[in-house]
């Protein structure tokens, strides 16, 4: 599986590691808004490509899912751009600052907070 990480801040950084280390998968792109936490990526990860524009990641035929971790208020819109480009979505929590924001519709999943399963 190949994916690629939105936000290289607070927890982006935990999330490309464990994703690195994990076997079977592949951190192709690790997008990030901030020239300096690009630079951080490519000085730890060689291999992963680093872009400012989210974009990137969803038009790569390649990249099978997307992990968000960015400021609550952008999880939404970029969640909603993945799941249009077919990509699966892991999303840090919350997926949107307000219940009942997140996307819904066929194929839409979820955890709640409780672990529990939540379908769209």
């Amino acid at each position: 599986m190949k994916i690629g990480v939105i936000g290289y801040g607070y927890w982006g950084p935990n999330l490309v590691r464990n994703f690195y280390e994990l076997g079977g998968v592949e951190v192709k792109w690790c997008a990030d808004k901030r020239p300096d936490r690009r630079a951080l990526v490519q000085k730890r990860y060689p291999s992963i490509s680093v872009t400012e524009d989210a974009q990137q990641i969803f038009d790569d035929p390649e990249v099978n899912a997307v992990v968000i971790a960015t400021p609550v208020s952008a999880h939404h819109p970029l969640a909603r751009q993945a799941l249009e480009h077919g990509k699966h979505v892991l999303v840090e929590k919350p997926m949107t600052p307000k219940r009942g924001d997140a996307p819904q519709g066929q194929g839409v999943r979820g955890r709640g907070h409780h672990g529990r399963e939540q379908q769209g």
